[in-house]
C-alpha cells in the first residue's frame, strides 16, 4: 500500500489503555489512557517533564511500559521491538534530527525505503543504481520540498530542511502512523511556515502523534489535543476546548493564553 493511501476503517489507529512507566521511585507514565483517530493531528502538549517524550518512546518500542497495553492497528504491540513495529507502519522522528549526514538526500531516503522493501542493506548500493527506488525516493523527496536538493549531502542542508529530510525518511517506510516529538525545534519563522505546510498535506493520508511546545503550529495544526501533567492525561479535546479548559490554562497554558 502506498504511504499516501486512505484509510478505510474508522477504528483509532493507536489506542493506549493504562499505560504505566516506573524509572525508580518516579511514576512517568501515570495510568495513561489516549485514542489517536485515522488521518488526524493529535498532539501531546505539557510543560518538561510531563511524560510526553517518555511516552512516545513507549510507543515506537524504545522503552518498555511496566503495565497497559498499546494497540496499533488493532495489533498488540506492547512487547514486540521497534523493527517490526516500522514494518507495521509506524516511523518516528526525533527531537535532534536523526539523518545520515555524509550521504545525500536521495540515498537518505532510498535507505529507508530499503528497510521495508525486503532488501538487505549488507547489499545495498547507491540508489541511481536500482530504477525504481530511485523513482520512489524522488516522489518521497518531492513532497516533502526536497526535489531540487537530492544530489545535495545532508550534512549541507540547512537546520529547516534537514527537518524535512527527516519527514521524508519517516514517509518512506511507508507508514500509517508517524510519531514527531518536536519537529518545529530550532526553526527559523519560515522554516516553521514550510514545516507546518507540510504536516497539514500529510493527512489525512497519515495519521501523526504529535509533541510540541511551539503552541501556534500546535492550534494550527492539531484536530484533538491531549495535555499531559505529571504523566497523566488531565484533557483532551479540539484545540478551542483546551484554550478555554480552566484546568489546562492553570497547569500549563496560563490564563492569558
Amino acid at each position: 500500500m502506498n504511504s499516501l493511501s486512505k484509510f478505510n476503517s474508522t477504528a483509532p489507529i493507536l489506542q493506549i489503555k493504562s499505560l504505566v512507566k516506573y524509572f525508580g521511585g518516579l511514576r512517568a507514565t501515570d495510568d495513561l489512557n489516549l485514542n489517536l483517530q485515522r488521518g488526524s493531528i493529535h498532539a501531546l502538549i505539557g510543560p518538561n517533564g510531563a511524560g510526553k517524550s517518555t511516552l512516545i518512546h513507549q510507543v515506537s518500542g524504545s522503552i518498555k511500559p511496566d503495565k497497559g497495553s498499546i494497540l496499533f492497528d488493532g495489533v498488540e504491540i506492547t512487547n514486540i521491538p521497534m523493527d517490526e513495529r516500522v514494518q507495521l507502519g509506524l516511523a518516528r522522528s526525533y527531537q535532534i534530527t536523526s539523518i545520515f549526514h555524509h550521504l545525500s538526500v536521495l540515498d537518505n531516503i532510498a535507505l529507508a525505503v530499503m528497510s521495508v522493501s525486503g532488501g538487505g542493506f549488507h547489499f545495498w548500493q547507491p540508489a541511481r543504481s536500482d530504477k525504481l527506488r530511485f523513482e520512489s525516493s524522488k516522489i518521497i523527496a518531492d513532497q516533502v520540498g526536497l526535489v531540487k536538493r537530492l544530489n545535495f549531502i545532508a550534512g549541507t542542508l540547512s537546520h529547516g530542511e534537514q527537518r524535512q529530510l527527516e519527514v521524508g525518511i519517516a514517509l518512506a517506510t511507508r507508514p500509517k502512523l508517524i510519531l514527531l516529538d518536536e519537529p518545529m525545534a530550532g526553526l527559523g519563522t519560515d522554516e516553521s511556515e514550510r514545516m507546518l505546510n507540510l504536516l497539514q498535506k500529510l493527512t489525512p493520508h497519515v495519521s501523526i502523534l504529535l509533541v510540541e511546545h511551539d503552541m501556534d503550529a500546535v492550534f494550527k495544526l492539531a484536530s484533538q489535543i491531549s495535555v499531559l501533567v505529571s504523566g497523566a492525561v488531565i484533557a483532551t479535546g479540539t484545540p478551542q476546548q483546551i484554550k478555554s479548559n480552566s484546568r489546562v490554562k492553570q497547569a500549563y497554558l496560563g490564563e492569558d493564553f
